[in-house]
């Protein structure tokens, strides 16, 4: 089996915390610290994460863990950001940004990527 993919950086050491799951139940989830800092980031942007991690966990696959679907969806979903052009941490892709282009093209989907602009003020 492939390595999962995620926003993971050479050097990172894997932290654990305790999230609510699609149950409301607090279970541990480790991850990369690149992906907790990912989780932050979103959180200090305004959004409702915890909302959104026990929304993902209800699709998760019974063979993997919280924490590797969580890792996934993380990775998938700061790619998806990148790729369409929205506000992600530094405006940088994800590691491995490649193999998600390489995952649409695959299933036919669209690659396009729309660089992001930072806002102006008037």
């Amino acid at each position: 089996m492939k390595d999962p993919l995620g926003p993971e950086r050479d050097g990172d050491k894997l932290i654990g915390r305790k999230i609510p799951n699609q149950f409301n139940i607090r279970e541990t989830v480790v991850m990369p610290k690149g992906a907790w800092d990912y989780l932050d980031w979103l959180h200090s942007e305004g959004y409702d994460v915890t909302k959104w991690v026990r929304k993902i966990d209800t699709n998760r696959e019974p063979e993997k863990t919280y924490g590797e679907y969580l890792l996934e969806r993380v990775w998938v979903e700061w790619c998806h950001r990148y790729r369409t052009g929205q506000k992600c941490p530094n405006n940088s892709a994800p590691r491995d940004y490649d193999e998600y282009l390489e995952m649409l093209d695959e299933s036919g989907l669209d690659t396009t990527e729309t660089e992001y602009v930072e806002p102006t003020l008037n």
